[in-house]
């Protein structure tokens, strides 16, 4: 249910006070605490600014005639108005806030673990992003 402000005090002061009984009887946690604190805090922050920059990304607007633009050359390379449209559906959806973050996300760990170019990381994560996305569905 809905926490009254005094119940979320309550609850905030008893996380508050276990954290620091527990970090006095193992000071080695107090650095791991902190650093997941901040973890926290940088996800609260970076969901912020999605969720902001989803409510900016309206259908119409300069991330879907860019989107427009992509299936325009692809129809005029190709003259199939299939694939055009396909394409051009693609780049929009690819252009929202959570999917291309979460694309980034895949492409810098591709990166790293894998020891593979950026730019060959990002066109894998377009892929891999657009699978996990599926299997959301």
């Amino acid at each position: 249910g809905v926490k009254t402000g005094a119940q979320r005090t309550t609850e905030k002061f008893a996380r508050r006070q276990t954290r620091q009984v527990l970090e006095g009887v193992e000071p080695s946690i107090a650095p791991l605490n902190a650093r997941e604190s901040k973890l926290i805090d940088a996800t609260r922050a970076i969901k912020q600014a999605v969720e902001r920059e989803a409510n900016r990304n309206q259908m119409f607007g300069m991330p879907s005639m860019i989107a427009g633009g992509a299936g325009g050359v692809e129809y005029a390379r190709g003259g199939d108005p299939a694939s055009a449209a396909a394409l051009a559906l693609a780049a929009r959806a690819g252009m929202h806030p959570a999917v291309a973050s979460r694309i980034a996300i895949i492409a810098y760990k591709l990166s790293r673990e894998a020891g593979v170019a950026a730019s060959t990381a990002a066109r894998l994560a377009v892929f891999v992003g657009s699978e996990e996305t599926k299997e959301e569905q």
